[in-house]
């Protein structure tokens, strides 16, 4: 079954169904490990925000056709996290942080970046392989 909004917005990938459904499962997968009661990690976890929050917009710059739906993307991933971040603060177990917004952020900005070097021909060449 075809789906149009799919297909216009992911046209130069031969399998986008699945590219966005892993998209789509890694962003659930970080709002319901966002809000879920934390492990003691024994220090700071800004590089884990950093390195998920980067992940998720360099996976849009990945997908999106054109520069303005990227950087929309990376903001949207950026707001997600302070989304997120507000919520923490609302539950009784996780607490509000600015400087995760901050890691958030930070990540988003360079997942942007890298989603358009070489990790897009990258990207692009493994969608090749696959069909």
């Amino acid at each position: 079954m075809a789906l149009p909004v799919v297909d216009r917005l992911l046209p130069d990938l031969k399998h986008p169904r699945l590219w966005l459904s892993l998209q789509v499962f890694g962003m659930v997968s970080v709002g319901v490990l966002s809000l879920l009661p934390a492990p003691d990690m024994g220090g700071s976890d800004k590089l884990l925000h950093f390195i998920a929050y980067g992940a998720m917009s360099g996976g849009l710059a990945l997908l999106l056709p054109s520069w303005g739906r990227r950087v929309l993307g990376a903001v949207l991933v950026a707001l997600y996290g302070v989304l997120l971040e507000y919520l923490q603060g609302l539950t009784g177990y996780r607490m509000f942080d600015p400087a995760d917004m901050l890691a958030n952020a930070a990540g988003a900005a360079c997942g942007l970046v890298l989603g358009l070097g070489p990790l897009a021909r990258g990207f692009r060449r493994i969608d090749s392989v696959l069909g």
